[in-house]
């Protein structure tokens, strides 16, 4: 299955928050130490991953942007 790029992006924010609350509360170092070192693989591959999507629109920069249309 694959997995689309919005979910690595999701998964990888989620892993920034737990890293932060780790953090404050005072676990031990070498737990942080290998979930600093994890993010340090996890973040390239979510942006190798959201660069290489095969995501495409119908849209153009004459459509401006939907929620303020040019008048």
């Amino acid at each position: 299955m694959r997995i689309s790029a919005i979910t690595w992006v999701i998964f990888t924010t989620l892993y920034v928050v737990i890293f932060a609350v780790i953090i404050q509360l005072n676990i031990s170092f070498d737990v942080i130490t290998v979930v600093f070192l994890a993010g340090h693989i996890l973040i390239p591959v979510m942006i190798y991953k959201v660069l290489n999507d095969d995501y495409t629109t119908q849209k153009t920069f004459n459509d401006w942007y939907e929620d303020n249309p040019k008048a």
